[in-house]
């Protein structure tokens, strides 16, 4: 598969550690229809240990938007 904006983009909007597979990490978000608080979830977990060597911050973010998330449901019930 070609990844389309690895050969557009060399900057920060598309990061050597987002490169790494055969679907952009946006695209697949796009595609699974979720929302900005579920995708956020999602790059920070796929990007966890990649962007440093130590994926401890990238899954504090990814645990904090899970939070997020689970925190609109807890709502929902009350």
């Amino acid at each position: 598969m070609v990844h389309i904006w690895g050969s557009i983009m060399k900057d920060q909007i598309n990061p050597d550690y987002y490169k790494n597979y055969t679907i952009e990490v946006t695209d697949a978000i796009e595609s699974w229809g979720l929302s900005f608080v579920q995708g956020n979830i999602i790059k920070y977990i796929v990007r966890s240990g990649k962007k440093t060597t130590d994926p401890q911050q990238d899954l504090e973010k990814a645990l904090w938007y899970l939070r997020k998330e689970l925190s609109k449901y807890e709502r929902l019930q009350k």
